[in-house]
């Protein structure tokens, strides 16, 4: 579970994220065409289950993130406004 505390100490969660739903859905490439070269109606349907699934991912992601779009454009300016300015050039050169 990712706080919004997370995203800001750790930029990385986002990047993993993307790595991971990346991998998933090769894998699911990769499940759709053994599918159809084999026509196997077992690996379609896993396919389209796996395809059905990320659809309804997104739609709720979309929903969730107009619905809280205030929140998420507030915390962003302060993870990323705020927060970046106070530690802009605080260290030397030479340390």
């Amino acid at each position: 579970i990712i706080t919004s505390g997370d995203a800001g100490a750790n930029p990385l969660v986002a990047v993993n994220m993307l790595i991971a739903v990346g991998a998933i859905i090769m894998v699911l490439g990769f499940l759709g065409c053994c599918g159809a070269v084999k026509e196997s109606r077992c690996m379609l349907l896993l396919f389209f289950i796996g395809l059905l699934l990320i659809l309804l991912l997104q739609v709720a992601a979309g929903i969730l993130g107009a619905t809280f779009k205030s929140e998420v454009c507030s915390q962003l300016m302060f993870d990323n406004g705020w927060k970046g300015l106070k530690h802009w050039n605080s260290t030397l050169w030479h340390e």
